[in-house]
């Protein structure tokens, strides 16, 4: 049995699959480490920095529309779950980087571990997610940087979108290998963004 396969009969043990809120909280025990890093992420953590530049916000803003890009092209690649599509989060990063003249190409490379739909779901709870942690990078970049555009970072998570997807988490913990695809695939979401935002500001940004 795998690691995530005795995890999994541990917590069964003490809530049932496909009560509400059971893969959620499954999820987020067992992506808490790599989630719980991107907050000492470089990069990332400008945001919530007095010290944040513009020069960094555009950089970072680009780098999330990029990421953000290769999830929306891999949930419609897998024709996953419409009503979870993350075009809003790209229509808000698309307005501040317009607004900034920064607007960088849509990326074209691919995630190729998000192969099925299950694995897509997991992806979609990273980013939807994200936007709930957002709200305090929101109130730091409006104090250091007031008169900047924050369409996408002043939006938070649209809280019918994350019941839908609660509601899909629900459906899916009743497989139990369903389930540890979709753990996998979160845990790999998280570390790929990091490892996408380091290498995207790397090349663009402000050293």
């Amino acid at each position: 049995m795998s690691e995530n396969g005795l995890f999994l009969s541990k917590k069964r043990s003490q809530m049932k699959a496909g009560a509400p809120g059971f893969a959620r909280r499954v999820i987020a025990d067992e992506t808490c480490a790599v989630h719980q890093s991107l907050h000492q992420h470089p990069w990332i953590s400008r945001l919530t920095l007095s010290s944040l530049e513009m020069q960094d916000y555009r950089t970072l803003l680009a780098a999330y529309y990029q990421f953000f890009s290769l999830i929306e092209q891999a949930r419609q690649r897998n024709n996953a779950y419409d009503t979870l599509s993350v075009e809003d989060c790209l229509a808000a990063l698309h307005a501040d980087l317009v607004a900034l003249d920064a607007l960088p190409p849509a990326s074209e490379g691919k995630l190729a571990f998000l192969d099925t739909k299950e694995k897509v779901l997991g992806s979609l709870y990273v980013m939807h997610g994200s936007g709930f942690g957002g709200r305090q990078m929101n109130r730091n970049i409006e104090q250091v940087l007031p008169d900047t555009p924050r369409s996408f970072f002043g939006k938070s998570t649209n809280p019918a979108v994350w019941r839908q997807l609660n509601l899909e988490l629900d459906i899916i913990s009743t497989d139990r290998e369903a389930l540890e695809d979709l753990i996998v695939a979160s845990k790999q979401t998280f570390a790929r963004f990091g490892e996408f935002i380091t290498c995207y500001c790397e090349r663009f940004g402000r050293t």
